[in-house]
């Protein structure tokens, strides 16, 4: 009999990239997360790939070297609206750096790294992350990410030139400061006096310092709560987006499911380009049981009484529970 590993890598041999999940369907009794495990293993020995693109329920493709051009059809022909656009903006503009574009395109250019080109270049201590369509020439490519970084943030050499003078200068500061104190004779009243004159406030500024104590906690509280405010607004920003690009939502429910050690066994395909569906299994008193998970990842309008309704009644049809999940939440008449 042949093993589990040599036929999985032989299904992506006849069928060209594949999903876990697409190979789990070819053989029977396969958990999808065994299948995962497989080509994992198998990638980390570099006798297959995996794709940067991260499709449904956020699973990559794998593959074999020579079947990069098939990917990159497969991956061309099922690309969303917005990644359209990305596409085309890049292969315009010829290169693009994270430090000059939206939010939203910075988290679309990494699921099409499969069709274009993507490196990083250091500049000041600082990592950028740049992407240049195929045709450009890398070298050509680098020197231009190079020349708008540069434009941007400027020359490193100023910065360094201002360090090392600074610090010569404290150095200097330094050196005067004993000879200064040796110079000054010990007998004399008048040094000794003026020593005790700049004794007196510190004694003041450590008064003021413990009368200042209750503004600063006032002021450190006012800064978390900034600071606070500040990261729900960009966690608010980060999910409106994220609910605007597809596959990104499939995703984080996915890792929310193996979290509540719900196994996922397969992936159904679904004329609408904005539902998902997963057959899984649910732990119960009872054991495991199978669910209909229906994913609904709506552009902004939440789901709907029809909506909610329309998936119960697929359910009762087809005799198994069903588990509802909305990227965007659910009207009132839905909840009721």
């Amino acid at each position: 009999m042949q093993k589990l590993d040599e036929q999985i890598l032989n299904i992506i041999r006849n069928a060209g990239p594949s999903t876990p999940m697409e190979i789990a369907s070819r053989i029977n009794g396969t958990d999808s997360l065994i299948v995962g495990a497989v080509l994992a293993d198998a990638a980390s020995q570099k006798k297959i790939k995996k794709s940067k693109r991260r499709i449904g329920g956020g699973l990559r493709y794998y593959y074999f070297p020579d079947q990069f051009g098939t990917l990159q059809k497969k991956i061309s022909s099922s690309l969303t609206t917005h990644e359209k656009e990305v596409l085309q903006i890049l292969m315009k503009e010829n290169l693009l750096g994270e430090f000059e574009i939206s939010n939203q395109i910075k988290l679309i250019l990494p699921n099409l790294e499969d069709l274009i080109r993507a490196f990083n270049i250091e500049h000041g201590g600082t990592t950028y992350r740049c992407w240049s369509a195929p045709t450009m020439d890398e070298k050509l490519a680098f020197e231009t990410a190079m020349e708008k970084i540069t434009g941007r943030v400027g020359s490193v050499e100023p910065e360094v030139a201002k360090v090392e003078t600074a610090e010569k200068k404290i150095q200097e500061v330094k050196k005067e400061e004993p000879a200064a104190k040796i110079e000054k004779p010990k007998e004399e009243e008048k040094p000794e006096a003026k020593i005790q004159e700049k004794s007196k406030p510190a004694s003041k500024v450590a008064k003021k310092s413990k009368t200042s104590d209750s503004r600063q906690i006032k002021l450190s509280k006012e800064d978390t709560t900034q600071k606070e405010t500040e990261e729900e607004m960009r966690d608010r920003i980060r999910k409106e987006i994220l609910r605007e690009i597809e596959g990104d939502f499939g995703d984080i429910v996915l890792r929310w499911l193996e979290t509540q050690d719900i196994d996922v066994r397969s992936e159904n395909s679904v004329p609408d380009e904005n539902t998902y569906e997963l057959d899984v299994k649910v732990p119960t008193p009872l054991g495991r049981q199978t669910y209909m998970v229906k994913i609904l990842d709506f552009p902004k309008k939440p789901a709907s009484q029809n909506d909610v309704a329309a998936i119960g009644t697929e359910a009762v049809t087809r005799r198994v529970p069903a588990m509802v999940i909305s990227s965007t939440g659910f009207a009132k008449t839905a909840i009721k």
